[in-house]
């Protein structure tokens, strides 16, 4: 099965929960918020695919917009960064990066977001 390569401006895309605020004031509550971030950070220096620096593994973005409250505890939002990645595709030395690949995200669990590869014609094979 073929995946569509992740690079820079691909999304990585969940959902987190949080321990926030109720909204009117009364105790935190477990929350879920969206997370959506752009992958911006930790790229290929020298590998493009249609333009763009491809992600390797540890390649990150931070969620916009922000969370809304925003939680009271656990991770903030520093951003996320990819877990799993291609071991057979190697950029770099490392990793690359592809459609459906599992990266953390702010959530206080744990639980994974998903590389979301936008249009690309580089493909790598699982």
């Amino acid at each position: 099965m073929t995946k569509r390569i992740a690079k820079r401006g691909d999304t990585i895309q969940g959902t987190c929960l949080h321990l926030c605020h109720a909204p009117g004031g009364g105790p935190p509550a477990p929350t879920t918020l969206p997370f959506h971030a752009s992958i911006h950070a930790r790229l290929s220096p020298t590998v493009f695919a249609d333009g763009q620096a491809v992600a390797l593994l540890a390649s990150a973005g931070e969620n916009a917009p922000r969370h809304a409250p925003p939680p009271v505890l656990g991770r903030q939002e520093v951003g996320t960064i990819l877990l799993v990645a291609n071991r057979t595709v190697l950029v770099n030395g490392g990793p690359v990066g592809a459609d459906g690949d599992a990266a953390m995200t702010c959530d206080e669990k744990g639980a994974p977001g998903r590389v979301v590869a936008g249009a690309c014609t580089v493909l790598v094979g699982s």
